[in-house]
């Protein structure tokens, strides 16, 4: 892969971790369970498919929206 990839978290390489593809959009970084989200404008994309939804996290009903 061309690109870098690290956690923000911890740091990490992501290219190291077995099974990382950047293209599914979402990862769990396996050194320290962050959860990973494409990039901002793929974020921003789903508000404006979107504008009017509430995203809420399934395990502790946080808000997930920017």
């Amino acid at each position: 892969m061309s690109n870098d990839y690290t956690c923000p978290m911890c740091g990490a390489d992501l290219e190291q971790q077995e099974g990382f593809d950047p293209e599914k959009g979402y990862w769990t970084c396996t050194v320290c369970g962050q959860q990973l989200f494409g990039d901002e404008e793929d974020r921003w994309s789903v508000t404006r498919r979107f504008p009017d939804v509430v995203w809420h996290c399934d395990n502790c009903d946080a808000v997930l929206n920017g």
